[in-house]
C-alpha cells in the first residue's frame, strides 16, 4: 500500500512546527535580551512576550484542530499520567531542579 506525498506532508504538521519554533525563538530572545541588553519594560521585550503568548495559543489551537495528525496528539496529552509527568518536570525546571538528577536520587 503506497502512501501519497500529500499524506506524508500532512503527517509532518508543518504549520504546527513552524508556529512553535517561532514562539520558542520569541521566548529565547526575551530570555537573552531582557535585563542585560534591554529593560524588561521596553517595547521590544513586551512585543516579544506578547508574540510568544499569541504564537503558543495559535499552536495549541492548531494541534487541537489537527487531531490525530498533530505533532502533539491531544488524545495522548489528555491521559492523566502524561499530564502529571509533564507538570512534575515543569515544576522541577521552574524551581531550578534537574529532572534527571531528581529521578536518580
Amino acid at each position: 500500500m503506497a502512501v501519497s506525498w500529500t499524506e506524508i506532508l500532512l503527517q509532518l504538521d508543518l504549520p504546527g512546527v513552524g508556529i512553535i519554533l517561532s514562539a520558542l525563538i520569541c521566548f529565547l530572545l526575551v530570555m537573552q535580551w531582557a535585563g542585560a541588553k534591554l529593560r524588561w519594560g521596553s517595547s521590544t521585550i513586551t512585543g516579544l512576550l506578547v508574540g510568544f503568548v499569541l504564537l503558543t495559543s495559535l499552536f495549541v489551537a492548531i494541534e487541537i484542530l489537527s487531531g490525530e495528525r498533530a505533532a502533539i496528539v491531544p488524545r495522548i496529552v489528555k491521559q492523566r499520567i502524561v499530564a502529571v509527568c509533564c507538570g512534575y518536570v515543569f515544576l522541577l525546571v521552574v524551581l531550578d531542579g534537574n529532572p534527571t538528577e531528581e529521578l536518580l536520587n
